[in-house]
């Protein structure tokens, strides 16, 4: 975007073609937010946002929707902030430097339930690679030969050596947890980006198996990940719980994840649009298939 008004008029054209949502990055300005947020309101469309350039209290401010990647994208604890300036890697480390119960994060916590703000948990991209799988759910089998080799490398060259991305993702836990206790809408999601081990589908098992690790229970992590989202995008009427009326989109589990909630890998069927598809086959189907061109 060159600008407010670039960022106004995109927003229009995008939602006359029938985009039904939008998503600000790192370096957009608090103006840009405003001018965004503007045009898709009154379209009754939603905004999202990974940010940088703009504090989360700012965009609550403005008018955003939600806030992508937990509180990992917070620029809010960096001393000194200039105003719609990114310097990511300096607001990583305020972040690291913060205390896992600080006063200032759940002061911010409490203004963006207050904005209802909404935010997406992505905890897959996060994951520490000391003690956790090369791929996270499961996945290594379904990248081609020369990906699992180079992802496998990277995690054993990894073993020990992130003590501070532990500790910051130990608390990353706890602040979405702490924001889920306090009222606020906790949504999910997978980001199958970052350092090559977050593949959809198998992250999006992980993603559940990560917040009960983080204090969740099964049904509150299950919940977050089905009719939470349902409700943030106002479908919940249609969408996200199993209810006579509602679409059947189903997972039929050979376990009980109320236990265990690793069970949830063992997936028999799935329906979609009231088709049955066998999730076992399908994951067959997908090995050494991803990375090719």
């Amino acid at each position: 975007m060159k600008g407010p008004e670039d960022a106004a008029a995109s927003t229009k054209f995008w939602a006359d073609k029938g985009c039904t949502s939008f998503k600000m990055y790192m370096h957009a300005t608090r103006a840009d937010l405003a001018a965004v947020v503007r045009e898709a309101h009154a379209r009754h469309l939603k905004v999202t946002g990974h940010l940088c350039a703009i504090n989360y209290r700012e965009a609550a401010e403005i008018g955003i929707d939600n806030l992508e990647h937990g509180f990992m994208a917070s620029s809010d604890f960096l001393a000194g902030k200039a105003a719609d300036a990114c310097d990511y890697p300096a607001a990583h480390q305020a972040l690291q430097r913060l205390p896992a119960g600080s006063p200032a994060m759940a002061d911010l916590i409490k203004y963006l339930i207050s904005k209802n703000v909404a935010l997406t948990s992505t905890l897959p991209v996060f994951e520490p690679y000391t003690g956790r799988e090369v791929v996270l759910g499961g996945g290594l089998s379904a990248l081609i030969p020369q990906l699992q080799a180079r992802e496998t490398a990277t995690w054993q060259a990894n073993q020990g050596k992130d003590t501070a991305s532990v500790a910051l993702f130990k608390k990353e836990q706890g602040w979405e947890k702490q924001f889920y206790d306090a009222g606020g809408l906790l949504v999910a999601g997978t980001d199958p980006t970052g350092a090559g081990r977050t593949i959809a589908g198998y992250a999006n098992r992980r993603q559940v198996e990560l917040l009960v690790e983080g204090g969740f229970t099964p049904l509150q992590a299950i919940k977050i990940c089905t009719l939470n989202g349902a409700k943030y995008l106002g479908r919940d009427r249609e969408i996200g719980t199993i209810e006579a009326g509602k679409r059947a989109d189903l997972v039929l589990i050979n376990g009980d994840p109320e236990k265990d909630i690793h069970q949830l890998r063992q997936m028999e069927i799935v329906f979609k649009q009231g088709v049955g598809f066998d999730s076992p086959k399908l994951f067959e189907s997908m090995k050494e298939k991803v990375g090719l061109n």
